[in-house]
């Protein structure tokens, strides 16, 4: 079983639109991959997760035995295993909607880091015009991280990233270019590494625009005005507002008890009521 979050916060974790996340668990479920379960009024879905050796062959395309093979299992009676969610952090702001794709994140993600020796350290090629930081040198940090480098010091074809991520060579071949002219990859020949940057000094160049911070400002907002509302409502009282003993306001169904949001973001001032408030 796979507990998940609501569709707002991947909406907001891979920086996509959440329609686009709803079309997608639909399709899943659509395909027998994945099973929802418990009321849909529920603060947070349970999926049972259906590995791929144990669905029939109903599809017309390759994508169950491409999959079967990418995440190479043996064990076919592996339903209802416990899975970790296999994401490091959230999709970076230079990979998201406002910048350049996380389609063109799959391009960069099969890319290794060129270096050579030098004593008992190792030298990385880095972005022309980089300014020593942190970021520079430990660019995979915080909640929202680029992908890491593949391990070893190959280039790679367009080709071969092409059958890896599953895309046509030519549009590989334009998520390189595309790189190559932000500064974030070179070629030699017919292979392709990437360059170490500082992301976030990258976003500032580029002016990348932060569409999941404002997605998620916008979808707070609603909830508060959505929650707000219920607690205010006219006649008999039916939801109250708290506030935890971590200091988060809280939304509850009286009749029921059951804490139905957690603003985590709110602080307490003016908000101390002395318990629940009823309306």
């Amino acid at each position: 079983m796979v507990k998940g979050e609501s569709q707002r916060t991947i909406s907001v974790s891979i920086d996509v639109h959440q329609p686009t996340v709803n079309k997608a668990l639909n399709r899943l479920m659509d395909r027998g991959w994945l099973t929802k379960k418990g009321s849909p009024r529920s603060r947070h879905m349970t999926y049972l997760l259906h590995m791929p050796g144990t669905l029939e062959e109903s599809s017309t395309d390759n994508t169950q035995t491409a999959m079967r093979e990418e995440l190479s299992i043996e064990n076919t009676k592996t339903a209802g295993t416990s899975i970790d969610n296999p994401m490091r952090a959230s999709v970076h702001q230079l990979f998201g909607a406002g910048g350049l794709s996380g389609a063109v994140m799959d391009t960069f993600a099969c890319l290794s880091e060129q270096s050579r020796p030098a004593g008992r350290f190792r030298l990385v090629r880095v972005r022309p015009g980089s300014q020593r930081s942190d970021l520079l040198t430990h660019p995979y940090q915080g909640v929202r991280q680029i992908p890491r480098p593949m391990p070893g010091n190959k280039g790679q074809t367009a080709r071969a990233i092409a059958t890896r991520v599953r895309r046509s060579p030519s549009t590989i071949q334009r998520h390189l270019e595309r790189l190559e002219r932000d500064g974030l990859a070179f070629r030699n020949g017919k292979l392709w590494w990437r360059l170490r940057f500082d992301p976030t000094a990258v976003v500032e160049d580029l002016g990348v625009e932060d569409t999941a911070s404002r997605k998620g400002k916008e979808y707070l907002r609603q909830r508060r005005v959505y929650w707000a509302g219920r607690v205010d409502q006219d006649g008999p009282p039916t939801f109250g507002r708290d506030v935890d003993e971590d200091g988060h306001q809280i939304y509850v169904d009286l009749n029921t008890g059951e804490v139905r949001w957690t603003d985590r973001q709110a602080g307490t001032s003016g908000r101390d009521d002395g318990g629940l408030r009823q309306c």
